[in-house]
């Protein structure tokens, strides 16, 4: 069973990698967040670009992010954040 994501920056950018896909360095919410899941093997990195891993996805899924996901039209990373925020 994966280890759970309870450091805030690395689960904000989990959350932005689950809804937007591979991210560009530029654009990512927090490097420091980006370290923390990479150690866990939750994401990789290479070439400008960070992605989730297999193990990333199946943690997403654990915390039921996929629900948000798979209802109503696309959810930019920005709202999903915020409605995860909001139920905790």
């Amino acid at each position: 069973m994966p280890t759970a994501v309870e450091n805030d920056l690395a689960k904000e950018t989990m959350c932005q990698l689950f809804f937007d896909g591979p991210t560009w360095d530029g654009n990512l919410a927090s490097k420091t967040g980006r370290d923390v899941l990479v150690d866990l093997g939750y994401a990789e990195r290479g070439h400008g670009l960070q992605w989730l891993t297999r193990e990333g996805i199946e943690q997403a899924v654990m915390l039921t992010w996929d629900r948000m996901k798979s209802s109503g039209p696309r959810m930019s990373a920005g709202e999903a954040w915020r409605r995860v925020t909001a139920g905790s």
